[in-house]
């Protein structure tokens, strides 16, 4: 049998006159259809699902059972339900697809912003940064079988792999890692990089064949926004509110396309809505702009069901998704996997060979074995449990030290935001304290560009940024009780 599913993309409509039973059944069937859950694929076991939705279990139990009886689902008794490796309708279509308009022209790049802020603090005694990850999480033992079952057929192998990457690690993310997104993508689609900033890189070389003009969320990384001025674009920022990219303002400026963080964007910690969502692919849609899905954490959803990536919701092939895979594996494998529309996937690997290293074969060849087996599934949920308990914990030593606090962006990701009680130091003046006494804490003005349009969401003089990358029960716990001792000077 293929993998386990660990969380289903779907969503319930509680305000529908429709049974919730009979969603569920819709849903899950229109995931068989589109493909994105293939044949003998394992569903989350119904206390799982009815856990993720917040639905009782005799609803799931019921959903599975009217799918079961009309062949669309097959149940083994202890060991799961599976999707049938037979389907009782074999006509089923993808969804209709319209050409999409031709890209308005554009004006000439205007001059570059100024200087970039500066870099980023150095890690201490407590680490609240963003970037990297818990070793403990990582699946060394499983991660070590595998690259020394494969080290005997590296050299006959390395340097021949495809310039999209190792065949087999793109048809396992295509058919293991996209379905947890929601995404049904042909492998060929699909290539392999070494990380997030090298596939951000070459995207952006491809696309400024075609534009001059570009637009990123308010605030956004620091570095991105650097990566796309060096390639001569004039960058247009773009709000974000509550909800995410404000459409509206960005529908005003004339840019050929627009990169966003949706699952949990980047630094804010908002989730864009499903509406805003259904909104941006709209005027991609009129204008003929691409829009560039980089997918951070999106495998990280705590509170809710994940909302599906802008990809799999794309019917006119104007997104493209970029996800890398060290945040949940673990820190010291570093690949990422880009999924283009057809147009731009041959660009992509023209230019990919002249800016990127060819990810290592042996790394590839494990990944593509671990990604295929039940133990990517195991693995990726203890790791969003480990998350969540950090998460749990991290607030409510958070509530408990400081009763007059706001906490946002906690629903997903591996951060949450800040916002400063009243009556203590400002966010710089706090983040210099606490450097001092060995805690990393990074502020908006660290590793972030701010432009001022989303001040109101995230003020970057009383907000501070609280990773929890690296942290685990114990260091939450004394990292926030040295917080406070800051605080309380």
């Amino acid at each position: 049998m293929s993998g386990a599913l660990v969380q289903l993309p779907v969503k319930i409509n509680r305000g529908s006159d429709v049974p919730i039973q009979d969603q569920l059944f819709v849903a899950i069937r229109d995931l068989i259809a589109r493909g994105v859950i293939g044949p003998k694929m394992r569903l989350p076991a119904s206390r799982a699902l009815s856990q993720q939705l917040s639905v009782s279990r005799n609803t799931v139990k019921n959903a599975y059972a009217n799918l079961i009886s009309q062949g669309y689902l097959s149940s083994f008794g202890t060991s799961g339900t599976y999707v049938s490796e037979r389907l009782p309708d074999r006509q089923f279509s993808a969804l209709a697809e319209r050409p999409a308009p031709e890209s308005p022209p554009l004006p000439e790049a205007g001059p570059l912003p100024g200087p970039e802020p500066g870099p980023p603090p150095r890690g201490g005694q407590f680490d609240f940064g963003l970037k990297g990850s818990n070793p403990a999480i990582a699946p060394e033992r499983t991660w070590r079988r595998l690259l020394i079952k494969h080290l005997p057929f590296q050299a006959r192998n390395a340097g021949q792999t495809d310039p999209a990457g190792l065949t087999a690690l793109r048809e396992a993310v295509a058919g293991s890692v996209c379905p947890l997104r929601g995404i049904s993508v042909d492998p060929a689609r699909c290539a392999i990089v070494l990380d997030d900033y090298r596939a951000l890189d070459t995207v952006a070389r491809v696309l400024t064949h075609r534009i001059r003009r570009v637009a990123v969320e308010d605030p956004c990384e620091a570095g991105l926004h650097y990566l796309l001025r060096s390639q001569g674009l004039e960058v247009v920022p773009v709000r974000v509110d509550a909800q995410g990219l404000c459409v509206e303002d960005l529908a005003r400026h004339e840019v050929a396309a627009v990169f966003v963080t949706p699952s949990h964007q980047q630094p804010t910690g908002v989730t864009m809505s499903l509406a805003r969502r259904g909104a941006l692919l709209d005027w991609a849609a009129e204008t003929g702009a691409h829009v560039v899905e980089w997918d951070t954490f999106g495998e990280f959803s705590y509170d809710h069901s994940p909302i599906p990536s802008l990809f799999s919701l794309d019917r006119l092939d104007r997104v493209v998704y970029i996800n890398g895979f060290s945040s949940w594996i673990g820190a010291g494998v570093q690949l990422c996997c880009v999924a283009l529309p057809p147009g731009l996937i041959e660009q992509f690997l023209i230019i990919k060979p002249f800016l990127n290293p060819e990810p290592d074969w042996l790394e590839q060849r494990a990944a593509a074995e671990f990604m295929a087996s039940d133990s990517l599934f195991s693995h990726l949920r203890r790791v969003q449990q480990h998350f969540r308990q950090v998460r749990d914990t991290l607030r409510a030593c958070l509530d408990e030290q400081f009763p007059e606090q706001r906490i946002t962006g906690a629903q997903a990701g591996r951060h949450l935001v800040w916002h400063l009680p009243p009556g203590g130091p400002g966010a710089r003046a706090l983040h210099e304290r606490a450097r001092a006494a060995g805690l990393c804490i990074p502020t908006l003005h660290d590793g972030y560009s701010s432009f001022g349009a989303g001040a109101a969401l995230c003020d970057p003089d009383a907000t501070l940024l609280l990773g929890y990358a690296r942290l685990d029960d114990e260091s939450a716990r004394a990292g926030v009780a040295a917080l406070a001792g800051v605080w309380r000077g």
